[in-house]
């Protein structure tokens, strides 16, 4: 369990759902552009490799 309001719900013993304050969540004030990059970051570091091999 986190605190400022977040707690983990378990299933099975095991942790499956977080729910969390919505007023204190950070993420979900970043404007849709901030949210791309984020996800685009993810991405590219994760197919490196690939991008660099299609960039040659």
């Amino acid at each position: 369990m986190r605190e400022a309001g977040s707690a983990v719900i378990f299933k099975n013993n095991r942790p499956k759902y977080l729910l969390v304050d919505l007023s204190q969540e950070a993420l979900l004030e970043l404007t849709d552009d901030e949210k791309i990059e984020i996800v685009a970051k993810r991405i590219l570091e994760k197919h490196r490799k690939a991008f660099e091999e299609l960039a040659r």
